[in-house]
């Protein structure tokens, strides 16, 4: 039996936490044209966001999460939580985390 987390409400980036949360029930695939919403509170926030996103997946879909969390920022302890969105460009070198490109 898993246990899901579910994030406190907060305000996240620019955009309010139950904006984040709505989009999240009714898609899989969360963007952010950027470096993860962590805002002044630290990566609590984001990881709250992408745990909130994950859970809600799988809980959607049979306890498998379907959902993809897009995401720009290289750091690697923040790429663990999504994939990393390379835009016009490739890797340096081969990487254990998944990556995309795009034009």
């Amino acid at each position: 039996m898993s246990r899901l987390i579910t994030p406190r409400p907060a305000a996240l980036g620019g955009m309010p936490y139950a904006r984040r949360k709505a989009l999240s029930k009714v898609c899989d695939l969360l963007y952010s044209d950027g470096a993860p919403p962590f805002g002044p509170q630290g990566m609590d926030a984001g990881l709250r966001a992408a745990a909130h996103l994950y859970n809600g997946s799988a809980a959607a879909h049979g306890g498998r999460n379907q959902a993809v969390y897009l995401h720009k920022d290289r750091q690697e302890h923040v790429r663990r939580i999504g994939v990393l969105d390379v835009e016009r460009s490739q890797q340096e070198r081969l990487t254990p985390y998944p990556w995309q490109t795009d034009t």
